[in-house]
C-alpha cells in the first residue's frame, strides 16, 4: 500500500501504443509509490545518458528500461515490462509499415 495517490495514468488512444517517458514514469510510481518511482526513472536515465526531464525517443527509453531491468527489487520488474513495450511496440510499427509497403490491408 502506497502513502501519497499515484497519479492518474494518461489516456490509451490505441490497443499498444508508444510507450511514453510519462507512461514509463506513472508505470514506476504505480509500483513504487510517487518520489521513489521519480527517482528510480532519474537514475536509470542519469545511467543512460539521458535527460530525466524530457520526451524520449523509442531507442533512449529501450535503454532506460534496459537500465531499470537491471536495477534489483520491483523497479526491475518495471524495467522489464517496458522493455518489452518498447520492442513490442517497435515490431508492430514495422509490420504495419511493410503491409503498407506491401499493398494495403488485404481482406481487411
Amino acid at each position: 500500500m502506497h502513502d501519497s495517490p499515484t497519479p492518474a495514468p494518461p489516456p490509451v488512444d490505441d490497443e499498444l501504443d508508444r510507450l511514453t517517458r510519462r507512461r514509463a514514469i506513472h508505470s514506476l510510481q504505480r509500483t513504487l509509490g510517487e518520489d521513489a518511482g521519480r527517482a528510480a526513472w532519474s537514475a536509470a536515465c542519469l545511467d543512460a545518458g539521458v535527460d530525466a526531464d524530457r520526451p524520449l525517443p523509442l531507442d533512449a527509453l529501450a535503454r532506460v528500461a534496459s537500465r531499470l531491468a537491471n536495477d534489483s527489487g520491483p523497479a526491475s520488474l518495471v524495467g522489464s515490462s517496458l522493455a518489452i513495450r518498447v520492442r513490442t511496440y517497435q515490431m508492430l510499427t514495422q509490420a504495419r509499415r511493410l503491409e503498407r509497403f506491401l499493398g494495403g490491408n488485404h481482406g481487411s
